[in-house]
């Protein structure tokens, strides 16, 4: 059974808020239900996390994958790594698994180096 809506709620009230500022950062959110609820930094940071949690939930929050380069090492070699980001709306050229972004890396670098195995020739 489904709890009826509490008027005096804080909670209640703030993931309303923020269902309304889904556009926003995560400062951006919190400072908008502090000064509307008037309430704590801490509350505030644990009503967002959940406000995050339900939106992984229920699919509004989806997973991006993309591959970033991080110099390792004395001779700094190039270490690529998969990165994860957490967004409400996708774009058609994100990536929604690992693997997609990892094969669009492979062919981008196949690409640059037979461009420049061209130029060496």
């Amino acid at each position: 059974m489904a709890r009826l809506d509490d008027p005096t709620s804080k909670r209640q009230k703030g993931l309303k808020i923020l269902n309304k500022h889904k556009s926003k950062t995560r400062a951006e959110c919190m400072v908008i239900i502090m000064a509307e609820l008037e309430i704590k930094e801490a509350y505030a940071s644990t009503m967002y996390a959940e406000f995050r949690k339900r939106c992984k939930a229920d699919g509004t929050l989806k997973t991006i994958y993309r591959i970033l380069e991080k110099p390792v090492g004395a001779r700094k070699v190039i270490k690529p790594y998969v990165s994860t980001t957490n967004v409400f709306k996708t774009k058609p050229s994100d990536f929604k698994t690992p693997q997609a972004a990892i094969d669009a890396y492979v062919a981008a670098n196949v690409k640059k180096s037979t461009m420049a195995a061209k130029l060496k020739a």
